[in-house]
């Protein structure tokens, strides 16, 4: 499981509470799989996920945009790739057999919680005081 702790923080609320839905999104999945749940159900789950990643990106890039953000092409290049793990994830369990969804699900949810840490601790961080300091808080 992912916990919300204080080093996650990047001190904007509205930013902080999408991380910590994202965050019990992926703890949901986490339980899903771990308490053999029917994979339908992790599969609704992770379409929530997605749909609501999607929704956290556009809000950051938003913000990258309306305050000319210096370092919004590398952050950009981030959700890029975050994205693509994630169409590669759809492809490789499309049409497969449960055990092979099932495994390929385990190993994507792995990768998010690790992601999930490393994206906010190494880079969201990298914009709280510039957000902060443009009145964003």
């Amino acid at each position: 499981m992912v916990e919300w702790s204080d080093e996650l923080s990047v001190n904007i609320v509205s930013i902080d509470n999408q991380h910590k839905i994202l965050i019990g999104l992926i703890n949901e999945v986490e339980h899903t799989i771990t308490s053999k749940s029917n994979i339908n159900i992790t599969d609704n789950i992770f379409a929530s996920l997605t749909s609501y990643i999607d929704y956290h990106f556009s809000k950051e890039e938003y913000y990258f945009e309306l305050f000319d953000y210096p370092h919004k092409n590398e952050h950009l290049k981030e959700h890029v790739c975050f994205i693509i793990k994630i169409e590669n994830f759809k492809e490789n369990t499309t049409n497969v057999p449960t055990e092979i969804k099932l495994n390929e699900i385990v190993t994507l949810f792995e990768f998010l919680k690790k992601w999930i840490v490393e994206h906010i601790r190494d880079t969201d961080k990298k914009y709280e005081y510039f957000f902060i300091d443009r009145g964003l808080g």
